[in-house]
């Protein structure tokens, strides 16, 4: 029995080991420096919706990483992102995550 949980125990550390869960969440500042980055190179003019699909793209993959503070609006702004103007206006939630992010990481500083 003994053995058996310990070759369990092993094999969900080499499970762990090769998935995200070896990967700690970025601090707050660190999620906000890489979304800032992310933000400087959104293009100043209506980008292609393949450019607003990476864009997108960007965010959810910073998401995955991200503090778990940031880690719901970073996704939300993803998605509207990835939407486009065809996705229609972003609800109110929608809204509320942007200006979160906006406050958290001080976005609207960086256009």
């Amino acid at each position: 029995m003994k053995k058996a949980v310990a070759a369990a125990a092993l094999a969900a550390v080499a499970v762990c080991g090769l998935s995200a869960c070896s990967s700690p969440a970025l601090s707050t500042e660190d999620t906000c420096l890489e979304l800032r980055a992310i933000v400087a190179d959104f293009p100043n003019s209506e980008p292609a919706d393949e450019v607003l699909a990476d864009i997108g793209k960007q965010f959810n993959d910073l998401a995955r990483k991200s503090s778990d503070t940031l880690k719901d609006d970073i996704r939300t702004a993803g998605k509207v992102i990835s939407a486009g103007p065809d996705g229609g206006e972003p609800t109110e939630d929608d809204r509320k995550a942007l200006d979160r992010l906006d406050e958290s990481c001080n976005l609207s500083s960086v256009r």
